[in-house]
């Protein structure tokens, strides 16, 4: 029976407890594992991603991952490709963290890192291929399944009777996007105006979105899909904006909740895919060049007590009219360690 090496880690935070868990099971090389054992070792642990990391077979740098959720394999996901590459420059492989490069190689492609010793932050530069799908999704959908934004709006309303105008249920106009940051992962991103009580008011509806895979473009309807509320705040309202770059920095507030599995504290993947949208199409994106650079701080977790920081920077190619590099960037802390047989 094989005994494999396990650890716990909470990610994109800086204190045990907080952030999202992460389990990285450790397979050592010469093992096989299935993908039906791989699966069920993750309803095992029943975290929303495990992370299974290959022993390095040579003198290379590069190491092998998989992430699965308790349902499914995916190419790609933010919160294990951080925690990994801290468990691995932390944990297992101190002279990587000297050394400061950890590559890993993801069913999305290969992901070039690196590991800041002073501040223990990993920064990723994710493999993506990026794509805005031409469905979208209305606000009555929204509605459907989140019927508490309704009593947000009408407060707001209340206060102030125009705050709502581009966002009515009725309003035929207003078209919310769907993108991915890579095939296989899609997001429906789903703008809350910071003036109403939008993502206070959002519940872990067991009513999901009423979109579909088989409404994505050709080439595109395998992938996992979930909606990204989200709030861009003020330049002084984020807690740990740092003066020295905020007309730089876009600060946000998010937060991923699907029926199927409630409510994720930090979600990597959507934070890519959510400023990687904005950087060409947001509001900014009018005045993009050759090699524009955009900086995103993003917080989640808040409102489910496992406060969350993810950083994001996004670089546009020669062309300013395409994605260069997504660099994603953040902390972890490791909780526990075992042994499971299996």
């Amino acid at each position: 029976m094989p005994k494999l090496k396990f650890a716990t880690l909470d990610v994109f935070t800086t204190k045990a407890l907080e952030g999202n868990p992460l389990v990285v099971v450790q397979i050592p090389s010469g093992t096989q594992l299935t993908q039906e054992k791989k699966q069920r070792i993750a309803q095992e642990f029943n975290l929303s991603e495990t992370v299974f990391l290959h022993g390095s077979t040579s003198n290379s740098e590069l190491r092998v991952i998989d992430i699965f959720t308790v349902s499914a394999e995916l190419p790609f996901a933010g919160h294990p490709t951080i925690g990994c590459l801290c468990y691995i420059a932390q944990c297992e492989q101190p002279s990587s963290a000297k050394s400061g490069v950890i590559n890993l190689r993801l069913k999305s492609g290969v992901c070039e890192a690196y590991f800041d010793t002073s501040t223990r932050e990993a920064a990723a530069s994710i493999p993506h291929d990026t794509h805005l799908h031409a469905a979208t999704i209305s606000p009555e959908d929204v509605f459907a399944s989140q019927p508490n934004l309704i009593e947000g709006i009408e407060r707001s309303v209340n206060r102030n009777p125009v705050v709502w105008e581009g966002w009515k249920a009725a309003d035929e106009q207003t078209k919310l996007p769907v993108f991915s940051i890579v095939k296989g992962m899609t997001f429906m991103l789903i703008d809350v105006p910071a003036i109403i009580d939008g993502l206070e008011s959002l519940g872990t509806s067991s009513i999901p979105i009423p979109f579909k895979a088989d409404l994505l473009d050709e080439g595109w309807k395998d992938s996992f899909i979930a909606p990204y509320f989200y709030t861009i705040l003020p330049s002084n309202t984020s807690r740990t904006q740092d003066k020295e770059d905020e007309e730089n920095t876009t600060n946000i507030r998010a937060r991923m909740i699907e029926p199927s599995f409630g409510e994720d504290p930090a979600t990597g993947s959507a934070a890519c895919a959510l400023a990687a949208y904005l950087s060409l199409h947001g509001k900014r994106s009018s005045s993009n060049g050759p090699n524009s650079t955009y900086s995103f701080r993003i917080e989640q977790g808040v409102e489910m007590g496992r406060p969350s920081l993810i950083h994001v920077q996004v670089i546009l190619d020669a062309s300013g009219k395409r994605i260069g590099e997504v660099l994603l960037k953040g902390t972890a802390v490791l909780v526990s360690e075992g042994t499971m047989y299996v």
